[in-house]
């Protein structure tokens, strides 16, 4: 069945904004009117259906394509989604449900312009994470993300994605992530407390957190705080059980280069002597050599009682490791960080590599 958006569009210019707006609300209420009917009036005594279900989807798709929709539409389709969230107990079973829920989330948010509105969330909307995190497309989980961050700025934290936590970094079951999505996945993950993520040591996806190929040039320059969360994370999964291991060598150049952005700073952040026992037994110098510039920016080298010891043997057995190890410290330095106990322990101890850099 088709309806005629486009006809519609062009019709618009005719009408004064007060009338745009009675049609656009009659309309959300007939498809309010539609999702609430009660099952047993979607029957005639004669048993043949007058479900008004069965053209809503059609209607909500036809309205994907009206580009030049109102922004009234985006607070609307999210009032969609509650109800249906609240009359489709079953989510999981109910296919017709979560089309009408997915076609919702595209007519409120996909290709949504700059909007800082913020939403209400209740709890029928957050019944449906689940089922999107596990059934819907990457835009489908884009058009959630948006939802949820939308009238928030990068700087602070999102309450509503606390709920998302958990699923933010375990989306092995999309083959590739469109390009918003990625956008949105860095922006969620960087905009939560690194506390709400479940055992992150234990069931983080690091195949995720690859296939997002982040560079500091994705955080916002204005957003400190942003970059701090992100620190956060990222020192929470290198001292995780697995992180040492599976994280990969540029997430660990990347918490250097956060930490090297101006004015960032980390209070309270908790060391872990294991993280470099577990990287020397394994070999993994160049993760070692970044953590090491991350210890000496972060912590003093009482609370890290193998830090010296660390730094010396990684000048002995990797002088190339060293040297870009060096490199890291001064520009740490420059940008803040008291660093100047490293440079005594250089010169107490004469580590001075000479020559050009060995791999």
């Amino acid at each position: 069945m088709s309806f005629p958006i486009s006809l519609f569009e062009l019709l618009m210019s005719s009408f004064t904004s007060d009338r745009l707006e009675r049609i656009t609300a009659q309309l959300h209420q007939a498809i309010i009117a539609a999702i609430t009917v009660p099952t047993r009036h979607r029957q005639t005594p004669l048993g043949v259906s007058k479900d008004p279900l069965r053209f809503l989807p059609d209607i909500l798709r036809s309205l994907t394509t009206w580009k030049s929709r109102p922004r009234s539409f985006t607070g609307r389709a999210y009032e969609w989604r509650s109800v249906i969230c609240e009359q489709c107990l079953n989510l999981e079973a109910d296919y017709s449900g979560r089309k009408l829920l997915f076609l919702s989330l595209e007519v409120g948010f996909r290709h949504l312009e700059a909007n800082y509105t913020r939403l209400i969330h209740t709890e029928h909307h957050r019944r449906m994470v689940d089922v999107v995190f596990k059934h819907g497309t990457d835009e489908v989980i884009a058009d959630l993300l948006q939802a949820w961050t939308l009238g928030w700025y990068p700087s602070y934290q999102h309450p509503s994605l606390h709920t998302c936590a958990s699923h933010l970094v375990d989306l092995q079951r999309l083959r590739s992530f469109s390009p918003r999505l990625r956008h949105l996945l860095i922006s969620s993950i960087g905009s939560t407390e690194h506390q709400k993520f479940r055992r992150i040591g234990d069931e983080i996806s690091f195949d995720v957190l690859d296939r997002l190929h982040i560079c500091v040039g994705d955080f916002p320059v204005e957003a400190r705080r942003f970059r701090e969360n992100w620190a956060d994370f990222l020192l929470s999964v290198i001292q995780s059980v697995e992180g040492t291991r599976l994280l990969s060598y540029p997430y660990w150049e990347l918490m250097v280069e956060i930490l090297a952005s101006p004015t960032v700073y980390l209070q309270g952040a908790i060391y872990s002597p294991l993280v470099i026992e577990s990287l020397e037994d394994a070999g993994e110098w160049h993760k070692l050599g970044c953590w090491i510039a991350i210890v000496w920016a972060i912590w003093d080298p009482s609370e890290a009682a193998n830090l010296e010891s660390a730094t010396l043997s990684l000048f002995h057995r990797q002088p190339g490791t060293f040297r870009k190890l060096e490199r890291w410290i001064e520009v740490l330095q420059r940008c803040g960080w008291n660093i100047e106990k490293f440079q005594s322990l250089c010169e107490q101890r004469n580590l001075n590599v000479a020559g050009p850099d060995t791999p």
